[in-house]
């Protein structure tokens, strides 16, 4: 009975060190990051040094080789280079007809021209040119060169794309439009919307201020010949990942990729919830701390349970005095509520909880004394009967 006890108890004991290890291990790393770029090298029979392009606000990567699941070590570098970004216009959707070629569009020559057609009359028509840079840039200017002889649309809209995601940068009337300035944005993909009652014609259209120079990001990585790579950037949190050697790569001529994708929306990607309250960290007022109810008293961006009303620097679900400073969270009668905010005589009556009922044990001793005393004392005797024995005697 004895040793069947001490080997459950064994058992127990591991179950408790062992479950939160794996637990950990089990995590998949990947999911802690919100976009990929694939990657299929172009390398012969020998491991190679590969460069492969990332944004430039892509401060932290995970590489994984896909055959082996080895996650690798990499190098990030940035770079400043004097060719500005070239764009490529593509022709998104268009309720009605498009004249002419896109590519005049970015040429530079007042020549050539493309001409957005009304179908119908008294109907107000919709086009859509996507703009696709060489590599990602800080654009804050929209400049729309138009015909002389040309109506101007009713509206222009700069759309920014990003992981797939679709935001509106600025909008403008058209008698507005020909020089569009907005704050700074860093992109690689943009959408220009066209709306117009009548046919435009445009000669030009061009993405600024014009760049003397721009940084260049990207990551490097030893690959092995005939493998496929994944990197996995922009992480929500990090976790511990054990790292395949890649050897130095400082110094060392690389090569670009043969194929890599544009940057695409993780598929494993999990929003992060690190207090398990079902709100994601993103959206969660205190993503450390289990809330629920999301309860903000204050309306701020903090929940009430990593809130600090007092500005003491102890948070709410610690702090003995929640609505008054006490760094040094003293509890003289140790009843959970600091000094600061308990009355001295309630901290009197709370260390010596006995007080109250000597007062009354005091109290009840006086009234019975007195009451005794009062018993004891011979009753007065009337003047009249005094009289009456005297003059009988």
């Amino acid at each position: 009975m004895t040793k069947n006890y001490i080997f459950r108890a064994a058992l127990f004991l591991a179950m408790i060190i062992v479950a939160p290890l794996l637990s950990y291990g089990n995590e998949d790393p990947r999911n802690n990051y919100k976009s990929v770029i694939d990657v299929v090298p172009a390398i012969s029979t020998l491991p190679t040094v590969v460069e492969v392009p990332l944004p430039v606000d892509a401060d932290y990567v995970l590489v994984q080789e896909i055959t082996t699941g080895d996650y690798l070590s990499s190098i990030i570098g940035r770079r400043q280079v004097t060719s500005a970004a070239t764009y490529q216009a593509d022709l998104q959707t268009s309720t009605d007809g498009v004249r002419g070629s896109l590519s005049s569009l970015l040429d530079k020559n007042w020549d050539t021209q493309i001409d957005l057609l009304v179908e119908g009359q008294n109907r107000e028509a919709t086009t859509n040119i996507n703009f696709n840079a060489s590599f990602s840039e800080v654009v804050s200017e929209l400049q729309i060169d138009y015909a002389s002889n040309s109506a101007l649309p009713s509206t222009v809209a700069l759309f920014s794309l990003v992981n797939g995601r679709e935001e509106l940068v600025v909008k403008k009337s058209g008698y507005e439009s020909m020089r569009m300035v907005f704050p700074e944005r860093y992109g690689q993909s943009w959408r220009v919307v066209f709306t117009y009652e009548e046919p435009v014609r445009i000669s030009g259209i061009k993405f600024g201020p014009e760049k003397t120079s721009s940084v260049v990001n990207s990551v490097r990585l030893l690959a092995q010949p005939e493998q496929k790579y994944t990197i996995y950037l922009y992480p929500e949190n990090f976790v511990s990942v054990t790292l395949r050697d890649s050897g130095v790569m400082y110094g060392v001529e690389a090569i670009a990729p043969h194929y890599s994708s544009a940057v695409k929306n993780n598929p494993l990607f999990v929003e992060s919830d690190r207090d398990k309250d079902t709100i994601p960290d993103v959206r969660d007022n205190c993503p450390a701390d289990y809330n629920p109810d999301q309860l903000s008293s204050r309306g701020g961006i903090w929940g009430d349970v990593c809130d600090d009303f007092d500005n003491d620097s102890i948070l709410n679900p610690k702090d003995n005095c929640p609505y008054l400073p006490n760094y040094n969270q003293r509890d003289t009668d140790s009843d959970g509520i600091g000094d600061e905010c308990d009355e001295g005589e309630s901290r009197l009556t709370e260390q010596y909880p006995w007080l109250p009922w000597l007062g009354i044990g005091v109290t009840l001793l006086v009234i019975l004394m007195l009451f005794i005393f009062v018993a004891r004392r011979p009753l007065p005797v009337p003047e009249g009967e005094n009289e009456n024995s005297n003059s009988t005697e």
